[in-house]
């Protein structure tokens, strides 16, 4: 039987977003490591500027690493560096969303979190958006215009992403460090 990518978005009643995309890669996929984690990280940021069409750059500084619009100074979602996540079954680093275009004002970021766990014979991969705050609920219709156009968005770039994976797992094992 194929494995699927599950999938989960959620909106918390005070504003903060979840979603989570998960799924099982075969054993060559590689180890569950902190590097296996970070492998993911990379992978996944690397994957949005070909998801976007080029549209999208990932711009990483000392301090942080900037989404935007490729040719622009303008950032829609900034990470700080990346650190080590306690992840019980196996390893995990997260992205601290520290501010851009579609962060709401104010707001606690939240954070972008790649997991892995071993799992039988393979590797559970996942991508946790945690607690996010998303601009667009300041607007009014905002709820809505998030739950049918953003977090559809958000989900579908993790899904895209791991479904890549699940096709050519040993890429994993070559991903160099985030871009």
């Amino acid at each position: 039987m194929e494995q699927r990518i599950g999938s989960l978005s959620r909106l918390t009643s005070d504003g903060r977003a979840f979603s989570v995309q998960t799924t099982i890669l075969p054993e060559e996929a590689g180890a569950v490591t902190l590097a296996t984690a970070e492998a993911l990280a990379a992978g996944y940021f690397a994957s949005l500027s070909r998801l976007s069409g080029g549209f999208l750059a990932v711009v990483r500084s000392p301090e942080a690493i900037a989404l935007r619009l490729r040719g622009l100074r303008i950032s829609f979602l900034i990470f700080a560096q990346a650190g080590e996540v306690p992840e019980p079954e196996g390893a995990a680093v997260g992205y601290a969303i520290t501010g851009g275009l579609l962060l709401r004002g104010g707001a606690q970021g939240g954070r972008l979190i790649f997991r892995a766990a071993r799992a039988g014979a393979g590797l559970r991969a996942t991508v946790d958006l945690e607690g996010f705050s998303p601009a667009v609920l300041a607007l009014p219709g905002g709820g809505a215009l998030y739950r049918v156009a953003q977090a559809p968005l958000i989900a579908w770039a993790g899904r895209k992403f791991l479904s890549a994976l699940r096709r050519r797992p040993e890429r994993l094992q070559q991903t160099g460090p985030v871009p």
